[in-house]
């Protein structure tokens, strides 16, 4: 598009907004993201209620949104925002919102799952008689799936116990254990499910991260658990939390080296998945030099 005149910007109106929605489709972001984003871009529209647009109105905007929302939830509406002001070449740009290390720790924190959470949410499901959530939470964790991937694990997958997955234009073989598999297998022929996806919702398509969102926040209610742990991808973030202790790495993003876990990473490790082998513990305690009298819980 062409640019526009910076001193002139006028309200954004409804051409602006589905040519935005048909740019995101053409990224190939996934149905949930341009939802988010034209969801996004039109709460702003409506607090701006048709004034034109100036840089000094959307600094206005970020501190109106941080009365509303935590200073992370903030940055991904500022990154909507910005995102669309680049594609109408609006020349705009906001400033992402700083948190300091303390607090994006502290609320990466409060979001994160345990190993014990996760067993709890497991008891809740058991509670409400609901196989269907039960062994969805069971097939996230076991395999390492996000939750838009859970489409990948169809009748046809199982039978083979190997699927394909595509995400961020990477490709990658994930393998079903056979006892998870039967267990599928078996949820799949008592609800007439024969080909396609295993995990359906009551609407007949496959089971999205909207559905799991809302069921495993009830499932939180249950366990009493935070809501904040609610997010599906939380059970994505465990497993490689826990898969860190059997590789001895922290994972990080493609872009940086991996580098060696600390010992307070190790013993927190250690606290949430309470190795069942009394061998293991000591040989681990022992090659990372790590005192019984250090840990938080007793061995």
């Amino acid at each position: 598009m062409s640019q526009r005149d910076k001193n002139n910007i006028p309200p954004i109106c409804e051409t602006d907004i589905l040519a935005f929605r048909e740019h995101l489709v053409e990224k190939n972001l996934t149905p949930t993201t341009v939802q988010k984003y034209v969801s996004d871009l039109r709460t702003f529209i409506e607090w701006c209620n048709n004034a034109p647009i100036t840089q000094a109105l959307c600094d206005d905007y970020v501190q109106y949104m941080l009365t509303k929302r935590t200073e992370s939830s903030a940055n991904t509406v500022v990154a909507t925002l910005n995102v669309f002001f680049k594609f109408t070449d609006t020349p705009i740009k906001i400033k992402y919102v700083k948190l300091t290390k303390g607090k994006l720790e502290q609320q990466s924190k409060e979001k994160e799952l345990s190993h014990a959470d996760y067993e709890r949410l497991l008891i809740a499901t058991r509670l409400k008689n609901n196989e269907q959530m039960y062994l969805l939470l069971q097939t996230l964790y076991t395999i390492g799936l996000r939750s838009s991937e859970l489409q990948h694990i169809t009748v046809e997958a199982i039978q083979t116990g190997i699927t394909q997955i595509t995400s961020n234009r990477k490709t990658r073989n994930v393998y079903i254990p056979q006892p998870l598999g039967e267990r599928l297998l078996s949820f799949a022929a008592k609800n007439g499910i024969t080909s396609g996806s295993v995990f359906i919702a009551p609407q007949g398509s496959p089971c999205g991260k909207s559905y799991i969102f809302y069921n495993v926040k009830i499932l939180c209610k249950l366990a009493e658990l935070s809501e904040e742990k609610a997010f599906p991808d939380n059970i994505y973030r465990l497993f490689e939390r826990e898969n860190r202790l059997k590789q001895g790495t922290k994972l990080t993003s493609t872009r940086q080296s991996k580098k060696k876990l600390s010992k307070e990473e190790y013993i927190r490790l250690l606290q949430e998945t309470q190795c069942d082998s009394e061998k293991l513990m000591s040989l681990i305690l022992h090659l990372f030099d790590i005192q019984a009298s250090e840990l938080p819980f007793a061995i």
